[in-house]
């Protein structure tokens, strides 16, 4: 069977000519209706060399070409076939003719695509200025004299103008931009083409304008493969696809579907396949032959069939009359509505259209109203499905179209009702209504009772606020009162420790000296407590654990208040049935508790009156306190305890009270204590040291008079963090409350130096500087500012100053200092009352050298000023030392130094230089001649020149030893024009030449290698 293909009419003869895969050209006579095959190659039994792709009709000849690339010219009269062109494999699809006697070819190549011969060969394949090749071509339509257009398998359509010399693409921006052209057909009423896509549909082309419109072909807009377009005399086109004949009215649009069902018996159309002669018959090929029609003979069929419904399914269960859903009573045709629940709402509706020519070419459209807003047009399908409906009220609608499609004016339609469930009804939403208003209401009332409820807690807060900001406004008072005090503290505790240390006075001077030292150290002891009571509630009191025994820092204590006790007639008492009890505390801080509870016995004990201390280890039941509400924290039943207990025999305590003294500044209101005056800060700092050693503490008046305060803690390290844990327990000093009685030893210095003392305070200052001035030369500033003027004036050896004082404080005097290279060697040494850790933090952050804290023993600030400037001392000795070659290859100049590092940097780098002098370093490093050299003389007691000297004979040395350059060269090279000068300095600073010095050198290293060469021992034979 052949496959049947491009067609060609023949005016000379009146025979339509169509080519065949298989058996080479077919001769048709329409008249006759008889037909006979024409072979190119009658041996061909493979039927390989008959096959023929597309036909021309070209002045009385027909042109077929071939999938062989080769191009036969037929001639009607004698029915012989003779060769024209041959070209390489390829198959030529079309064959279109010139003015100028040539022809256009398209092939399937991409290297000859579209082309044009002449005389059997290829005279042009690339068009325009540009040379621009066509591949891969299809179709070849003449527009004008010099105008074409050519349809391509992948590049869509193609114009080429030749007047213009312009080849360029049609449609860039549409679907045509890289459909497969199959047709190309001219439209009878005007300029636009038809062209034809497999697969892309069809386009409308207006060659003057290049405009391109899409064709609609089917209801779905699906794709549509078209083989041919041909149009008829009445100016319909008949459209040929894979699926069918379409026919269409290019005005009005309307179209007419033809497919297999329509008594078409051809299997698949063929591409290129068709013609419309001038009598009016219109001709398609396919793979099994081809058929003829006349347009205009064609009867359409106007009958508007009815439509009738055949079935009806629920939730996928067929609905018969009657039956157990008792949906419908009868035939579901016969029925106007129908009633369904809510979970009925899954819905199949059939329906038929009464047309019984060619019935599978009836075509459907329905609606449900309430769902679709407009027709849904099915094609053949007969059954309409609709899911998960939501309750309510609808109306199905379904009309038909017969095989002409013809469609009917009436609509068939059905009523359906869904009814909601009983939780959609109308009581159901009243009740929903109800339930949201009484559930707003309960929100409102909520919302209300919470806004009264937080303005009220608003309220408690800020109440709460102001007494908290009350009660910090009095510890920042004491605090503040505190600071203040230290600094006259300073001036009336160290002239009297001045004062103690004399011999001169007779015993009733110093007893009064005595006197006012001891009631200053009391009223030091107090400012020191109101320091740790705001340390305490400002969180930054911590422990410092330590391993000690507890038995004798108690007799300590008993030993220091025992002389009071005489002195007041009072029988003061120690028990403890312990020789010895190692337990883990914070001596510092436990001190103070100890001397708080003692000194709160003695200041209520009268003379003859009794006071007891006692010390007692205890078990660790975690029982409750007797009388108290509370018991000590959680702990391992192991943890040893310790029991302190302090009695005494005065007017003991209110029992209503007995809860409020350990509250801070809080005193007992009895008229009978009025001439005794209190702080109310002892017990609270007692307290709060007791508690941070996971103890308890309490008080409770004795049987017959006076009070006994009662403290419980535990002495094992397992109750305490490591954070707690003080590791460095050899370093803390715990200092003597009482100062010590013998004097200190002589104080001498080796040098006068100068100490600039920087105090806003006159007192302070003229102190000072009179405890100063036996031992240094002083000069004195009163702020910041004049003192930073002074130290880049006058260089002093050492800067004291205060931190706080009025342009700048002592902070930023000494990170002045620090940071300016003429005065950042001189040390710093900052005293200020400010003695918390962050603020002592802050003072070496800004680095300082030291940091005193006032009040503060004289003694202690000339042995700190001693110290630092004897280090200084050393500092100096180091860079002024003379270099040696020991120290070869070792920085030493540096020591965190940014001066002198930069200062030896120079030198290093203009060690050749022997115009290196002062002026030259002055510049670079940025100070004045003056400067320089009192900041040089000020760390290494050396003059500038003697520094540069000493640099280049410690490199000279060290290149004497490492290379094989000669004196005079190295002389050269570190900067010394005279070869006899380098000798002498040299000799002067190594004790030798540097011939000497090398050959000495060399000497020591050869004897250092003998020592490494041992002889082997001789074997000894056995």
């Amino acid at each position: 069977m052949s496959i049947f293909g491009s067609m060609v009419y023949n005016p000379d003869n009146k025979l339509l000519y169509i080519a065949t895969e298989g058996h080479g050209l077919l001769e048709y006579d329409i008249h006759s209706e008889k037909s006979r095959f024409h072979l190119i190659d009658k041996s061909d039994h493979q039927q390989s060399k008959n096959i023929i792709k597309c036909l021309t009709y070209i002045d009385g000849k027909i042109w077929c070409g071939t999938p062989s690339g080769e191009i036969f010219i037929f001639n009607p009269e004698t029915d012989t076939f003779s060769l024209y062109f041959k070209t390489n494999k390829c198959t030529i699809y079309s064959i279109e003719p010139d003015s100028d006697g040539s022809q256009w070819i398209a092939t399937t190549s991409d290297t000859i695509g579209i082309a044009r011969l002449k005389e059997g060969k290829i005279i042009e394949k690339s068009f325009s200025e540009a040379k621009i090749a066509i591949p891969s071509g299809r179709v070849i339509k003449k527009v004008s004299k010099d105008v074409w257009l050519f349809g391509t398998s992948r590049h869509g359509l193609i114009k080429y103008d030749r007047n213009r010399d312009e080849v360029y693409q049609i449609g860039d921006e549409s679907d045509l931009k890289n459909a497969y052209i199959t047709s190309i057909a001219k439209d009878k009423s005007g300029n636009s083409y038809w062209i034809g896509t497999f697969g892309n549909g069809l386009f409308n082309y207006d060659s003057a304008t290049d405009n391109i419109n899409k064709v609609k072909l089917s209801e779905d807009d699906g794709p549509v493969e078209v083989c041919q377009v041909v149009q008829d005399n009445s100016g319909n086109l008949w459209i040929c696809t894979t699926e069918g004949i379409t026919s269409l009215n290019p005005a009005s649009g309307e179209r007419m579907n033809y497919t297999r069902t329509s008594d078409i018996r051809i299997q698949e159309f063929t591409i290129h396949s068709g013609i419309a002669l001038e009598s009016g018959e219109v001709f398609f090929s396919g793979s099994n032959g081809f058929i003829t029609f006349n347009p205009a003979e064609i009867k359409r069929n106007e009958y508007q069939p009815p439509i009738v419904f055949t079935g009806l399914s629920v939730n996928n269960k067929p609905i018969e009359p009657n039956d157990s859903h008792g949906i419908i009573d009868s035939s579901i045709d016969d029925t106007g509505s129908i009633t369904l629940d809510y979970n009925q709402n899954n819905l199949s509706i059939s329906y038929a259209a009464l047309n019984y020519i060619n019935p599978e070419q009836n075509q459907y459209a329905f609606m449900l109203e309430g769902v679709d807003d407009d027709w849904v047009y099915v094609g053949n399908r007969r059954e309409a499905h609709y899911a998960n409906l939501a309750p309510g009220e609808y109306t199905f609608k379904v009309k038909g179209a017969n095989n002409d499609g013809v469609w009917s004016t009436d609509a068939r339609s059905i009523k359906i009702r869904i009814t909601p469930p009983f939780w959609k009804t109308w009581y159901a939403y009243t009740f929903y209504l109800l339930a949201l208003i009484g559930i707003s209401f309960l929100i409102m009332y909520y919302i209300f009772k919470k806004k009264t409820l937080e303005q009220s807690l608003e309220y408690e807060q800020m109440k709460q606020k102001q007494a908290e900001e009350f009660h910090e406004s009095k510890i920042r008072m004491f605090t503040n009162f505190s600071h203040e005090l230290r600094t006259p503290l300073t001036l009336i505790v160290s002239p009297l420790q001045e004062l103690l240390k004399r011999t001169d006075f007779n015993s009733t001077v110093r007893n009064k000296i005595s006197l006012i030292y001891n009631n200053s150290q009391r009223l030091q002891l107090l400012v020191n407590q109101l320091m740790d009571l705001h340390k305490n509630q400002a969180g930054q009191m911590q422990l410092k654990i330590a391993k000690d025994d507890i038995v004798p820092f108690m007799q300590e204590v008993y030993s220091a208040f025992n002389q009071i006790a005489v002195a007041n007639s009072i029988s003061f008492s120690y028990v403890c049935s312990e020789t010895s009890l190692p337990a883990w505390f914070d001596k510092s801080l436990f001190e103070k508790v100890a001397f708080n509870l003692l000194s709160n016995a003695f200041k209520y004990t009268k003379p003859g009156g009794v006071i007891e201390m006692k010390v007692e280890p205890i078990a660790n039941d975690n029982q409750l306190i007797p009388g108290q509400t509370h018991s000590l924290p959680d702990m391992p039943h192991d943890v040893r305890l310790v029991h302190i207990a302090v009695s005494d025999s005065g007017r003991g305590i209110p029992e209503d009270e007995l809860t409020n003294i350990f509250s801070p500044f809080y005193q007992v209101d009895d008229n009978k204590s009025k001439n005794i005056i209190g702080t109310g800060i002892g017990l609270s700092l007692t307290r709060s040291i007791v508690e941070l050693h996971h103890g308890v503490i309490w008080a409770e008046n004795n049987p017959e008079k006076g009070a006994t305060f009662h403290v419980i803690f535990p002495i094992d390290n397992s109750v305490y963090t490591d954070d707690e844990i003080d590791h460095d327990t050899d370093e803390r000093v715990v200092m003597d409350v009482f100062p010590p009685t013998t004097p200190t030893a002589e104080f001498k210095v080796d040098k006068r130096y100068t100490v600039l003392l920087v105090e806003d305070n006159k007192d302070v200052r003229e102190y000072v500087k009179e405890c100063l001035e036996p031992y240094y030369n002083v000069i004195e500033a009163e702020d910041g500012q004049g003192g930073f003027e002074l130290t880049a004036e006058r260089y002093p050896d050492i800067v004291v100053s205060d931190i706080m004082m009025p342009v700048k404080d002592g902070l930023e005097l000494c990170a002045m200092i620090k940071n300016d290279m003429r005065t950042g060697h001189i040390p710093v040494i900052l005293m200020t009352a400010r003695s918390m850790v962050m603020q002592i933090k802050e003072g070496f952050a800004s680095g300082a050298d030291d940091y005193i804290v006032k009040p503060f023993n004289m003694d202690i600030l000339l042995y700190r000023i001693k110290n630092i400037l004897a280090s200084r001392e050393k500092l100096r000795n180091l860079y002024g030392k003379q270099f040696s070659p020991e120290a070869m290859g070792i920085e030493i100049v540096s020591f965190n130094d940014k001066f002198t590092q930069k200062f030896f940097s120079i030198i290093e780098k203009n060690i050749s230089n022997s115009e290196l002098n002062i002026e030259f370093i002055c510049k670079e490093i940025g100070l004045s001649r003056a400067n320089l050299y009192r900041k040089l003389k000020a760390i290494t007691e050396l003059s500038p020149m003697e520094l540069i000297r000493n640099k280049r004979l410690e490199v000279a040395a060290k290149l004497l030893l490492e290379s094989d350059s000669s004196v005079s060269e190295i002389s050269t090279y570190v900067g010394f024009n005279s070869h006899a000068y380098f000798t002498n300095c040299f000799k002067s600073t190594y004790g030798m030449s540097p011939s000497d010095f090398v050959a000495k050198h060399k000497a020591s290293n050869q004897n250092f290698e003998q020592t490494l060469t041992v002889e082997p021992e001789p074997a000894v034979s056995m």
